[in-house]
Order: C-alpha cells, then sequence, then structure tokens
C-alpha cells in the first residue's frame, strides 16, 4: 500500500470513530448549542495527552509516524475495540505486519485432507479477500457448493452481500454482514496494492446498497459472533462455532471450521445431512479428487480450470 493512501485511510478511520463518539462518552455533558458531530479533535487529543495540532495532522493524513504509545493513548480516547486497535497499528505502523498476497493458489494435498478430515463439520480454506480456495462436503451441503459458481462468485463476501438467499440462511444476518465486512477491511489495509480488492469492492457498490452504507463506516470485524444461527432449508436450525487458523507459513490464508455448538441437535443434523448426500456405496461423491471441476451452469462462458487452483486473476462480476 502506497504511504499516501495509507495515511488517507488512517485519517479516514479516525474521523469515523470520533464522529461516532457521544459527548458523553467522553464525560462531557450534553448541550444543544453543540454542533460538531461526535467528538472534537481537542477532546480527543486531551483524553490521548497529545496536542491538538499532532492529533489533527493523523486526521488530515500527513506523514507522521506516531509511537507505539501514542497509538495506544489514542485507541483508549477512541475507545476502540481490540479489532479496531489492531485495526489502527496496521495502518500507522505498517512494518510491523507483513502484507497479505493473495495470489492465486494451488490447495496443496495436505490442507485438502485436513478439509476432508471434518467429516460432517463444514470447513473452508479462503484468502484474505475472501476467496473460496477449497471446501469440504460438508461444507456445501450447509452453504452452497462453489464450484458450480463462476470463477468471481467463490467469494465469501461477495455471497453475503450479493446473493439473497444468504439473507434467508444467516440469521441475524445484519450483524454478520458487517462483521464480515469489518474483516475484510482488516485485511484490505494490508492487501499492498492488490488490484482484486478495487475490482470486488466495486463489482459490490453497485451490486448492495448495504455494502455502500457500511463500508463508509470504517468498521472492522473480530470473528466475535458466537454462535452463528443459519436456517437450513432441509435440517432447519443449525448452530455453529466459527473457528479460524491461519495456515502456517502463509500470510493470508484461513482455514475455517465450523463446529456444531453441543447440546442444540445440531451434531445430528449435520450427520443427517451428511446421510442424505452419500452414495450407496458409503462414500460422499464430493470429497472425491476431481480431475477436473464440475461444469459450469449451462449459459456461462466460464474457462475450466484445475481442481483445487484458486487462480482469480481478471475475473469479472456479474452487475
Amino acid at each position: 500500500m502506497a504511504d499516501r493512501d495509507r495515511h488517507e485511510k488512517l485519517a479516514a478511520f479516525l474521523r469515523a470513530r470520533r464522529e461516532s463518539l457521544q459527548p458523553e462518552d467522553a464525560g462531557h455533558t450534553p448541550s444543544r448549542r453543540r454542533r460538531a458531530k461526535g467528538l472534537r479533535r481537542e477532546e480527543v487529543a486531551e483524553r490521548a495527552d497529545i496536542s491538538v495540532t499532532w492529533y489533527t495532522w493523523l486526521e488530515q493524513g500527513r506523514p507522521v509516524r506516531p509511537s507505539e504509545a501514542t497509538l495506544n493513548r489514542v485507541a483508549e480516547a477512541l475507545r476502540l475495540s481490540p479489532a479496531e486497535h489492531l485495526y489502527l497499528f496496521t495502518l500507522a505502523l505498517p512494518d510491523r505486519f507483513p502484507p497479505l498476497r493473495s495470489t492465486g493458489e494451488v490447495v496443496n494435498p495436505s490442507l485438502r485432507q485436513a478439509l476432508i478430515a471434518q467429516g460432517s463439520n463444514p470447513a473452508f480454506l479462503v484468502n484474505g479477500l475472501t476467496d473460496i480456495l477449497d471446501s469440504n462436503a460438508a461444507a456445501r451441503r450447509v452453504f452452497r457448493d462453489e464450484r458450480m459458481l463462476p470463477v468471481a462468485e467463490r467469494n465469501i463476501l461477495w455471497q453475503m452481500f450479493a446473493v439473497p438467499m444468504t439473507r434467508h440462511l444467516i440469521e441475524d444476518w445484519e450483524a454478520n454482514a458487517r462483521n464480515l465486512l469489518g474483516i475484510f477491511r482488516s485485511n484490505w489495509a494490508r492487501a499492498t496494492d492488490d488490484p482484486r480488492y478495487a475490482t470486488l469492492m466495486e463489482a459490490l457498490e453497485s451490486r448492495s446498497p448495504e455494502f455502500r452504507a457500511w463500508w463508509s463506516e470504517h468498521s472492522t470485524g473480530d470473528r466475535s459472533i458466537r454462535p452463528k444461527i443459519l436456517n437450513h432449508p432441509i435440517v432447519g436450525r443449525l448452530e455453529l462455532e466459527q473457528i479460524a487458523f491461519q495456515v502456517e507459513g502463509s500470510t493470508d490464508l484461513t482455514f475455517l471450521l465450523y463446529a456444531p455448538t453441543p447440546g442444540t441437535g445440531t451434531v445430528e443434523k449435520l450427520a443427517r445431512l451428511a446421510t442424505l448426500d452419500s452414495r450407496p456405496d458409503g462414500n460422499d461423491e464430493r470429497d472425491e479428487r476431481l480431475v477436473t471441476p464440475p461444469k459450469p451452469p449451462t449459459g456461462s462462458d466460464e474457462p475450466e480450470t484445475q481442481a483445487g487452483e484458486a487462480n482469480l486473476e481478471n475475473v469479472e462480476y456479474d452487475h
């Protein structure tokens, strides 16, 4: 990410967080004569024990480099969440965080076997762009079979905001969508000028009014929505705990596992889905290693790719 662009993102984030606070959040008595939206800059500076000039420079996107101690005080003054605190550091101190490089990935056999080994529990392998690089059969039974979608739509953020059926599947869709958007924003801050982020954002801005409105809020996500409750069309209510593991040796590959919440009947329902989807010989054909992926839907001109390969360069989103 170019320094100028990073400073502008930091400035926009600080302004948005300052304007989201109310005077009483800082111990001030509300006044009808007050016209400023949120806190004033001098109020934040006072709470952070820094000069108004220094804080103003941060909000103006000037090329200053604050210390960790200063950033911690600013985070406390703005009452940032842990995820927002990390996002602040990502923008202000980029040298501390390795850049995300969401290049096309070929899923190695060990990762694919790890997906299959989760059995009835849904699992995905995703990158920072939230592209679905691979999944197990349970994930495709519970969510969608991404292999049947155009390459550009094999993306969790796209599925969340641009596909109406997702709103019916996920209970409390708004909270989940906002949280996912925040996680995506955090990844975007470390994306080092990957043009595919801009391509995806442009497509979603044209498709989803919620995406357009919420993106300007500069919120971040922390994967803290637990459990994730789904209304599955076949087995009904599912309660799942989302667990994310960063893949060793990668800056942006994440192994997403959805474990059933004990005592909710979800274990039994996932097992039932597996039974309904199994072949007579007891093997789940969705977990076989395909020599070639399934044919795209009729009318699609999507080129075929090797199974397990997630090369998402130069894709176009369906507007």
